[in-house]
């Protein structure tokens, strides 16, 4: 969206900047195609894609995934996990503040670059760790 904008600064929390930072079973899944195989069906339901997407979890976070996760479409579902996989931005973008748990097992810490990492921030750190994302949001927002 930012290539169609013209953004002062992009904030991304959780996400990666480059196809370099996807981590090695997203590569895989991409060079094989695997994503056309996901049965996304089966996880229309917040617990079953909470349990696909982040793994074993607690049930407090079950439940808080429940609350959050609205989107249980499964053209969405196949269309996001599609392009999520087959993204191939080779440079970042300018402009761009990176905000990233150390965490985050969809998007592990180690294979993100230049990133304003938040302690314990899991891939939903937005749900869980807000008012401090909202400190950083302002602390970027507010840096010339």
């Amino acid at each position: 969206m930012s290539s169609f904008l013209k953004l002062k600064k992009l904030i991304i929390i959780s996400s990666i900047k480059t196809k370099f930072e996807l981590p090695i079973k997203f590569k895989i899944a991409k060079k094989l195609k695997f994503y056309k195989l996901i049965p996304t069906r089966l996880f229309l339901t917040s617990e079953n894609l909470a349990k696909f997407a982040f793994g074993p979890t607690s049930r407090k976070r079950l439940n808080l995934y429940q609350n959050y996760l609205h989107i249980r479409d499964k053209r969405y579902l196949d269309w996001a996990i599609k392009n999520m996989i087959t993204w191939n931005q080779i440079k970042p973008l300018p402009n761009v503040y990176h905000v990233h748990g150390d965490d985050d097992l969809v998007f592990p810490i180690k294979h993100i670059k230049n990133a304003i990492t938040i302690q314990g921030g899991s891939h939903i750190m937005l749900l869980t760790k807000g008012p401090l994302i909202s400190r950083k949001i302002v602390d970027i927002l507010s840096y010339k």
